[in-house]
């Protein structure tokens, strides 16, 4: 039967947690969560875990610089991570993702996968969307020809934004 080579012996075999990157530097117990075995060179060993990355909860922190992501629709562990600053995240810019400020949607029925619903999106979770002119039901519009505008309310930072955008009928 083949075999496979012995790694150098530059290399070491580490368990990591893989939310920080940091190393164990003892075999952490089987069954450890977000535990991960990897090779890595001995002389650029990351570093060690400590307690300094933890929440009390168990849950990795990240650094405010993840604090938009963290927020984010985007952020699908948010039971793995904590932000090490707990304070309320009032320093971000509430932004629009989908519609984007001056958009122009065509509704073509000819077209393929061709839809009258657009998943709304923003940059911060937790926000409240509303319009004169726009059926909005759990985040998603019904689109009809004209001139729209939306206003999205984040209540946490007080923030409330502005976008118009057209729709156009093919």
């Amino acid at each position: 039967a083949p075999a496979f080579p012995s790694p150098p012996h530059s290399l070491a075999r580490i368990s990591v947690d893989e939310r920080t990157g940091h190393y164990f530097p003892t075999l952490p117990k089987k069954g450890t969560p977000y535990h991960k075995r990897e090779l890595c060179p001995k002389d650029r060993l990351p570093l060690p875990v400590s307690n300094q990355d933890y929440h009390p909860d168990k849950r990795a922190l990240l650094s405010l610089d993840y604090a938009e992501w963290f927020q984010s629709d985007d952020n699908i562990k948010s039971r793995a991570f904590a932000l090490s600053d707990s304070r309320p995240i009032t320093s971000l810019s509430l932004k629009f993702l989908a519609p984007l400020p001056g958009a122009t949607y065509y509704l073509d029925p000819e077209l393929p996968g061709n839809t009258d619903q657009l998943k709304l999106g923003a940059n911060l979770k937790n926000v409240i969307w509303t319009s004169d002119t726009l059926n909005i039901i759990r985040g998603q519009a019904t689109l009809t020809p004209g001139i729209h505008q939306l206003q999205l309310t984040h209540p946490e930072t007080q923030q409330t934004i502005l976008c118009e955008f057209t729709v156009e009928e093919l």
